[in-house]
């Protein structure tokens, strides 16, 4: 590139504005559409865990996180932590039925209502 090019180049980017700005704008973009689509997905699966959910179970479970397909579930009681725990795969396939891009869940210690 000579001179002349150069100078045209820093010419156009300042006509245009940043090559930067517009990248930036596309990333948050892109953050904000993922985002309301995680959070969409989360409700989703609220909801319908609510539905096939033994009403033991609402009572000391909780929805935490859901990431890659993996929804986490923080359960107060240590027992029934374990019996979910063994009855995941077969949770998990009947709620990815209902919501799409559940892959499996996980329940993990903590406490319902915090």
């Amino acid at each position: 590139m000579n001179e002349r090019q150069y100078q045209q180049v820093l010419a156009n980017q300042r006509r245009r504005g940043s090559g930067r700005a517009r990248d930036l704008g596309a990333q948050m973009s892109a953050i904000l559409r993922t985002s309301s689509q995680q959070a969409r997905l989360s409700e989703s699966l609220a909801e319908e865990w609510q539905k096939i959910a033994k009403p033991g179970w609402l009572e000391s479970s909780e929805l935490m996180s859901l990431e890659d397909g993996v929804a986490v579930f923080a359960v107060a009681d240590a027992t029934l932590r374990f019996e979910l725990s063994r009855q995941a795969s077969r949770l998990a396939k009947q709620l990815s039925r209902r919501v799409a891009g559940l892959r499996s869940m996980r329940f993990v210690p903590g406490k319902s209502g915090e």
